[in-house]
């Protein structure tokens, strides 16, 4: 979110949110169509994967407060879900690598 977010400043870009963020920079042609429909795809899955883990974290508890309610159970998780969250990182790992290489965060 944070690269995307760059990336918008960067452009002007006045959307609020990743999703919109990332549809503009692809419509601006800085990011290709490719790298920006598997970037939304991404960010949609960790959203998704996130609000269900919550969910079911919340039907299983007594309590009206999760303390950690950004952590992920992965041993929960079926092979498919691992697999997509894999993809999903990998995917997120090379905009990072694209991001450190465009602003020269190389260390």
């Amino acid at each position: 979110m944070h690269g995307i977010r760059t990336l918008a400043l960067e452009h002007r870009i006045l959307a609020t949110n990743t999703f919109g963020r990332i549809e503009a920079l692809t419509e601006m042609g800085q990011l290709q169509q490719e790298q920006g429909r598997e970037l939304g795809e991404a960010l949609g899955w960790f959203v998704q994967l996130r609000l269900r883990h919550q969910i079911r974290r919340l039907e299983a508890s007594d309590q009206d407060r999760d303390p950690t309610p950004n952590l992920l159970d992965l041993q929960a998780l079926n092979k498919m879900e691992r697999d997509l969250l894999r993809d999903a990182l990998q995917i997120v790992k090379g905009f990072k690598k694209h991001l450190a290489q465009r602003y020269h965060l190389e260390v």
